[in-house]
């Protein structure tokens, strides 16, 4: 994830049903702004039959490198796509690739 992109497009809700399954994710960055936290419902003929909870960790692009330069290795490209597009804060991810010398 590309902490900026995510912070700014954040959708807080989505609704989408496959099959007989209705799914409703509920999304919110945790109050010391470090993660996405989601909870996924999933319903079948309005019953919920499934509630878990995800939490990841966001990243902007110096905290990565840091951690990166850290375990001892050298960042070589950042991207902000798969396509190779250079990492802005609208880009919906960031892309590292490191080395170990």
């Amino acid at each position: 994830m590309n902490k900026p992109f995510i912070v700014k497009n954040l959708k807080e809700q989505t609704i989408k049903t496959i099959n007989q399954y209705k799914i409703v994710e509920t999304r919110i960055i945790s109050s010391d702004g470090l993660r996405v936290k989601k909870e996924v419902k999933i319903f079948e003929s309005d019953t919920l039959i499934k509630d878990y909870l995800e939490s990841v960790r966001m990243y902007n692009v110096e905290d990565i490198s840091g951690i990166i330069k850290k375990a001892g290795f050298k960042s070589l490209k950042i991207f902000g796509d798969l396509n190779n597009a250079p990492l802005t804060a609208d880009s919906p991810r960031m892309i590292l690739i490191a080395q170990k010398p």
